[in-house]
């Protein structure tokens, strides 16, 4: 028993919409773009999640736990002497 149809691996190889050689609204022509959008997925470029997830500088922490202390304006403390 296969599992995965001979459109789908077609599709998977192709990675493009426009190769499809069947004709609409049949199994085959669903069962391809199928196969290309799995590999669209698959290989669309996402800098986050292939880092596994974003980079968080511990010292100038915005979303975490600790609230976010912006740095004093040295020039306007000197201003007030």
């Amino acid at each position: 028993m296969e599992f995965v149809s001979k459109a789908y691996r077609e599709g998977r190889r192709s990675g493009r919409y426009s190769n499809n050689p069947y004709e609409e609204d049949t199994k085959e022509y669903n069962e391809f773009e199928r196969g290309v959008t799995q590999t669209l997925r698959i290989t669309k470029e996402e800098p986050f999640k292939a880092s596994g997830g974003f980079y968080i500088d511990p010292d100038d922490d915005l979303t975490g736990s600790v609230p976010y202390k912006k740095s004093a304006n040295l020039y306007l403390l000197k201003r007030k002497k």
